[in-house]
């Protein structure tokens, strides 16, 4: 009877050792579970809370034939503030680089901080002998536009677009654009 006793009582054991075993592994499954739900619970929060700057609108100005232009109307569409945006704009003819109002090839504004929902507009303008071709479409107009900001952590942002101006419909249409920094 002792022997079946200190059997019975090995068994107990042998059980016991493996419940622990057990239950030390559903902690760390749980453990593991826990962590992942927190990690997507912090890459939604950081993709809702975060600037997007992007192109609003664009538009051909032909208004003044001494000065055409591209209006560019950017916009933070994010739910906090853009920090450092830095925003260059560059406008090719058939091809070639052009340069704009102030004689440079590329317009670049650092605008500093550009708050939720607002908007900042300018022109990029380019020489006036190219107007009645881009207006009758014999020739080609493209405006890039690559942004660059931060948010309040520094995480780096950017913004590529390129805009290609369609006479027929007399407007700019998508080109192209991409997401990642260069």
């Amino acid at each position: 009877t002792e022997r079946r006793a200190l059997h019975a009582q090995d068994i107990t054991n042998i059980l016991m050792v493996a419940a622990t075993v057990l239950m030390a592994t559903a902690t760390g499954f749980g453990a593991y579970a826990s962590w992942q739900m927190a990690r997507v619970a912090t890459d939604i929060f950081l993709a809702s809370e975060r600037p997007y700057v992007g192109v609003e609108s664009i538009r051909l100005d032909t208004n003044d034939p001494a000065e055409p232009g591209s209006w560019i109307t950017f916009k933070n569409v994010g739910s906090v503030p853009a920090d450092r945006v830095v925003i260059d704009v560059s406008t090719s003819i058939d091809g070639n680089v052009v340069p704009g109002g102030l004689g440079r090839k590329h317009v670049v504004m650092s605008l500093g901080v550009l708050t939720p929902q607002t908007t900042y507009q300018f022109s990029a303008l380019f020489p006036p002998p190219f107007i009645q071709a881009v207006v009758d479409g014999k020739s080609k107009i493209l405006v890039s536009v690559r942004a660059s900001y931060s948010d309040a952590a520094a995480r780096h942002y950017c913004l590529e677009m390129n805009f290609i101006y369609y006479s027929p419909l007399k407007k700019y249409d998508p080109a192209g654009g991409s997401n990642e920094c260069s």
